[in-house]
Formats: structure tokens, sequence, C-alpha cells
């Protein structure tokens, strides 16, 4: 029997540590969060609706989703981007954005009923929009009137011009060209959806979201 005489006596040889061994279910779950996160880094700038007309599959069949649930979330982030960017391809022909559009709507509708710029912001569809940048930029182009609020001089009111209101009349000519988006659903199906989406922001927050996207 052989002795290693660089172990001291008394001393148990360290035994080698095994590596851990991942089952085929983990490493489907690894390859899908990564999978996920190159995702939305991919189609952080997806593509206008022109565009995306030409593809001749649904670029989401190049993922693998372990949930349906997954897939949907992936789905919603998509169709949000490519309307949004559908929309700002449009409105830059008339120099103005999605937001600066948004805000120009509001103030329509309140019209003539003006609004201060913290209300405003409370109906803009990004709550987190610059709201006086974005007033700042209206006013530059005509399109809204800033005035002192006279219930508090801390405050200013915004009203929409004529300019404003003549500006939305020919986008709206042009946005009839957007019906195209939803023209592969019925009457019914465009219900369905509204209904299903409006469900689904409207329903009680889940306490356990431990899945990642």
């Amino acid at each position: 029997m052989c002795i290693d005489s660089s172990i001291p006596k008394g001393t148990k040889p360290l035994k080698p540590k095994k590596k851990k061994e991942h089952t085929a279910s983990q490493g489907l779950i690894l390859s899908q969060q990564i999978a996920n996160f190159i995702f939305l880094f991919t189609f952080s700038s997806i593509s206008t609706f022109d565009e995306m007309k030409h593809w001749k599959t649904d670029e989401l069949n190049r993922f693998h989703f372990v949930h349906e649930e997954d897939r949907l979330r992936a789905n919603l982030l998509v169709s949000a981007s490519w309307l949004k960017n559908s929309m700002n391809h449009l409105l830059k022909t008339f120099d103005i954005t999605l937001t600066q559009y948004n805000a120009l709507q509001i103030l329509k509708h309140h019209k003539p009923k003006p609004l201060s710029t913290l209300h405003l912001r409370e109906e803009m569809l990004e709550k987190m929009s610059d709201t006086p940048k974005i007033v700042d930029r209206l006013l530059k182009k005509g399109l809204v009137n800033k005035t002192t609020s006279s219930h508090d001089r801390r405050l200013v009111d915004i009203t929409i011009t004529e300019a404003g209101l003549e500006l939305l009349k020919r986008i709206d000519q042009h946005l009839e060209g957007m019906h195209e988006i939803t023209g592969s659903l019925s009457e019914n199906e465009v219900h369905q959806l509204n209904q299903l989406l409006s469900k689904l922001r409207l329903a009680p927050k889940r306490q356990n979201t431990k899945r990642l996207v």
C-alpha cells in the first residue's frame, strides 16, 4: 500500500467536488430566460406596419417559449412597439411626435376648458412624459397657448389653438390608412380583442409574479 507522505497523519484526503448536473428542464428554463432578454433587445425598435407586411412568418416563432403566458407578454410588447412606431412614422410627415399628438387630442377633448400641465400629464398615455417640455415644443409651433392660471398663479393654463385643431383634421384624414392594421380581423374579433385587453389591464395584479418576462 502506497502512502502519500505529503498528507499529515490524521488528515482525511479531500474528496473532489462533484460537478452540479443540470437537468434538461433546468437548462431549458435557463435558455428561455436568456432568450427573453435577447428578444426584448432585438425588438426594442420593431419595424413599422409597412415593413412588417412583407414578413412571411410571425417573427415570434423564432423563439421557444416555455409558457404561453411568456409568449403573450412578448406578443403584447411587440404589438405595442409595432403600433407606436407605425404611428410615429405617419406623424413624422407632420413634424409631430406621438406624445405631442396625444397632448393635442386631450386638449381638443377639453376645449374650450384649459388644462394645467399637471392635469394634462394625468391624461397622457405615457404617464412619465415630460409634459412642460412637450407643451413648450407645441407652443413654439403655434399649436397651443399657455397663460398664467387665474386661480393659481403658480400654474399655467394650456389650450389648443386653431392651428392645432387644423393640424388634427389633416392628420385624421391620413389616419384612415392605419385601419389596414386591423384589416385582417373581423368586426367581432376586434370587439373581442378590445374586451380581452381591457380585462387584462383592469384585472387585479397577482401577488406572486416570480417569472421573468
